[in-house]
C-alpha cells in the first residue's frame, strides 16, 4: 500500500513538474520559438501600432531596413519620421509633421496568427544620450530641400536611417544615414558611438548626393567590410554649389567600406531606363541591400511616378571587376563618375554590375520595398515602408490624409535557391 501511494506521489509531482515548467519557462501568451519557419503574409493592423506621441491620428510607421536575426525575430529602423514631401527637378519641399520625432531601432516578432508584434522600441540617441531627431542639417543638402514648417530649426545631429545591420555577437547596430550619407554604429541602447561619412570615412564625392539620395541600406560583405547603396543619383561635381550639366541618372552606387583598411569602393548600378515602363530615371529609388555572398547581392528597386509603380528584386552579381571604380578616377578627373561622357566611361573601361530580375514585389501587398532581408536560400523576407500612412499629403500647405492601412512583410519563396556558400559576416 505505501508502494502504491509513492508511485501516485512521484507521478503527481512529475505531472506538476512539466506543468510548472509549460507557464513559467516561458510567456504562455506568446507563441513558442523552437524550429519556427515564417513563412506567408505578416501585418500589423492600423489600430495595433503604437501612438507617436500625443497624437491620436499618427501611428508608428515609415519603416525602412530589415534585418532577420532568428526564429521570430526581426529589426527594422524607422526614417526621419512622418512628413509631408514634393519632389521634382528642381529638388524638395517638405513639411515637418511631427519636428519631435525621434528615429528608433524597432524589434518585431511575427506571430502565430500571422501578425507582427511590436516587441521594443528603441530611441536613437546621439553621443551623449540626447536623443536625436530627423530634422535636417545644416550642412547637409538641405539647400535642395526647402522646409515650410515656421519657426524651423535645424539639427546637426539629426539622422534620416535609411537601412540596419545588426552585429549579433558583439550586440550592437549599424544604421545607414541618408543625410551625410552616412554609417552609423549604435549600442543595443540605442547610443551611436561612431559615424562613418564622406571625407572621414568615405570618399568626398558621396556627399554630392540630393534629397533622398544617401545611403538607402547596409549589410555585411566579408569579414571587415559593409556594402551600402545610394538610393539615387548623385548629380553634382565635386564642387557642392555647381550643378551637373550632363548626367547619368541611370547610375546608382553600390559602395564597399573596409573597416581594418578605411577605404570605400564604388561599384555602379544601373536602374531600368525610362523605356522600360515611362519613368524617368532620375526618380527611381533604390530601397535596401542584402547581401548573398562575395560577389552578388540583392537590391529593390522601385518609384511611384505620375501613377505609374515600379517594384522589382534584382540578383546583382560583381563577377566582372571592371564595375569598380576606384576613387583615383574621380581624384584625376575632377567630377563624379555620374558627370563622366561617354567617352570617359568608355576609356575608362567602366561598366555597370550584371542584374537579374529575381522576384516581381508587386505581386505581393509592399508598395515601398525599402527592408529586405535573406532568411535561408530559398526565402526572403521584405518589409513596406507606409510612410507613416500620409498620402496626398501638399508641403505648401501642410496637408494630408491617413491611409488606415497595415504594415506589411511578406515572407517570399524565391524562383531559384540563392548561394549561400560563402555568405560570410554572420
Amino acid at each position: 500500500m505505501i508502494i502504491k501511494n509513492q508511485k501516485k506521489l512521484t507521478f503527481q509531482i512529475s505531472y506538476l513538474i512539466i506543468i510548472f515548467t509549460l507557464l513559467y519557462s516561458c510567456d504562455v501568451t506568446e507563441p513558442l520559438f523552437d524550429k519556427y519557419s515564417p513563412s506567408g503574409t505578416y501585418l500589423i493592423s492600423w489600430n495595433n501600432l503604437p501612438k507617436l506621441g500625443s497624437d491620436d491620428n499618427l501611428r508608428l510607421g515609415g519603416f525602412v531596413g530589415l534585418f532577420y536575426k532568428n526564429n521570430r525575430t526581426f529589426y527594422t529602423v524607422t526614417n526621419r519620421g512622418p512628413v509631408s514631401q514634393k519632389l521634382d527637378e528642381n529638388g524638395a519641399i517638405v513639411n515637418f509633421i511631427d519636428p519631435t520625432f525621434v528615429p528608433k531601432i524597432i524589434e518585431l516578432e511575427l506571430q502565430d496568427n500571422n501578425t507582427i508584434k511590436v516587441v521594443n522600441q528603441i530611441a536613437i540617441k546621439r553621443p551623449g544620450g540626447f536623443n536625436t531627431s530627423g530634422l535636417l542639417l545644416s550642412n547637409s543638402w538641405n539647400s535642395d530641400e526647402a522646409v515650410t514648417n515656421s519657426n524651423f530649426g535645424q539639427d546637426d545631429w539629426g539622422i534620416y536611417p535609411g537601412g540596419i545591420l545588426m552585429d549579433i555577437t558583439n550586440n550592437y547596430f549599424w544604421i545607414s544615414d541618408q543625410y551625410n550619407p552616412a554609417l552609423m554604429k549604435v549600442t543595443a541602447n540605442g547610443e551611436w558611438v561612431q559615424r562613418l561619412k564622406p571625407n572621414e570615412g568615405f570618399r568626398r564625392a558621396l556627399s554630392n548626393h540630393t534629397v533622398n539620395g544617401g545611403f538607402a541600406g547596409i549589410d555585411f560583405w566579408g569579414q571587415e567590410s559593409f556594402v551600402t547603396l545610394n538610393a539615387r543619383c548623385l548629380e553634382r561635381n565635386f564642387n557642392p554649389d555647381e550643378k551637373a550639366g550632363s548626367v547619368n541618372y541611370r547610375m546608382r552606387r553600390v559602395t564597399t567600406y573596409n573597416l581594418k583598411t578605411n577605404t570605400d569602393l564604388s561599384m555602379l548600378y544601373y536602374v531600368e531606363p525610362e523605356s522600360y515602363d515611362g519613368i524617368p530615371e532620375r526618380f527611381v529609388q533604390l530601397g535596401d541591400i542584402a547581401c548573398v555572398n562575395d560577389t552578388s547581392f540583392l537590391v529593390t528597386e522601385f518609384a511611384n511616378y505620375n501613377g505609374i509603380e515600379r517594384n522589382l528584386l534584382y540578383l546583382v552579381s560583381t563577377d566582372d571587376s571592371t564595375t569598380k571604380a576606384p576613387i583615383g578616377l574621380e581624384g584625376i578627373l575632377g567630377k563624379t563618375i555620374e558627370t563622366l561622357s561617354a567617352k570617359e566611361i568608355r576609356v575608362n573601361k567602366i561598366k555597370p554590375m550584371n542584374k537579374l530580375l529575381l522576384y516581381d514585389l508587386s505581386l505581393t501587398n509592399i508598395k515601398r520595398p525599402e527592408g529586405i532581408a535573406i532568411i535561408d536560400k530559398s526565402h526572403i523576407a521584405v518589409i513596406d515602408n507606409n510612410r507613416f500612412g500620409i498620402v496626398n499629403d501638399d508641403p505648401v500647405s501642410a496637408s494630408y490624409t491617413l491611409e488606415k492601412n497595415p504594415i506589411y512583410l511578406e515572407i517570399i519563396t524565391l524562383p531559384t535557391n540563392l548561394d549561400l556558400s560563402k555568405r560570410a559576416g554572420f
